[in-house]
């Protein structure tokens, strides 16, 4: 929905939605944090926290996602803190926006954002994109939520080659299907990939076990010699 769509929806219409369709979870509520747009940004977080509690209290028995906001890497990361205090275990950062409508910059933005998320949170998934370039950037994700499978059947894009887009042609379900099952045949080629990449390249930043043995028999050493 479009962004101004957000100041005339209260919080109260949004219990009442989730009262009534009764979800096993909800994303918490959207604002419009633009880059930039920092004193916007922090008034728009405090009302999102603000209505993620008064959601919290009015509706318990569906579980909040958190939707991660902000258009600085402090505030993503403040409104990511808020989100874990509450208890929240699943969050969403919707990149889409970025991908879509701004310079590569704004793009590497987006990626900074979503790492900055992932250093918090238990589970993390990644809103708004398709592309298998986009996907390979946030590969580091738990999971995708798309509509690139729709979109991209509507204006005609297919995953399949031999099919063509005409004006009389009408999209069917199984145009849309196999555009998502291209998607998820994507993403399993991308988690095999870092499982690889994980295997032959592993954390530096951790001594291997070769690495280890040597650092202990150099402590035990010096130990022995009273160097500790």
């Amino acid at each position: 929905m479009p962004d101004k769509t957000i100041f005339g929806f209260s919080v109260e219409a949004y219990a009442e939605m989730i009262d009534v369709l009764n979800p096993d979870y909800y994303l918490t509520p959207d604002g419009e944090t633009y880059l930039g747009e920092c004193d916007l940004s922090s008034h728009e977080i405090r009302r999102v926290v603000s209505d993620t509690l008064y959601l919290a209290v009015s509706c318990p028995d569906s579980e909040p996602i958190g939707l991660v906001k902000g258009c600085t890497l402090q505030q993503v990361e403040g409104h990511t803190i808020h989100l874990l205090n509450l208890g929240l275990s699943r969050f969403v950062f919707h990149a889409g926006d970025y991908l879509c409508r701004g310079p590569s910059c704004v793009t590497y933005q987006a990626i900074a954002f979503a790492q900055a998320i992932r250093k918090h949170v238990p589970w993390l998934a990644i809103q708004g994109i398709g592309a298998l370039k986009s996907l390979r950037n946030f590969g580091f994700a738990d999971g995708f939520i798309t509509q690139s499978h729709f979109v991209n059947a509507f204006y005609g894009r297919f995953s399949k080659k031999d099919r063509r887009a005409y004006d009389d042609d009408k999209v069917s379900r199984e145009d849309i299907m196999n555009n998502l099952r291209h998607i998820k045949q994507n993403i399993s080629a991308i988690e095999s990939q870092s499982t690889l990449f994980r295997w032959l390249f592993p954390d530096r930043s951790e001594p291997s076990y070769e690495q280890e043995s040597t650092l202990v028999k150099s402590m035990n050493s010096m130990r022995f010699k009273g160097g500790i």
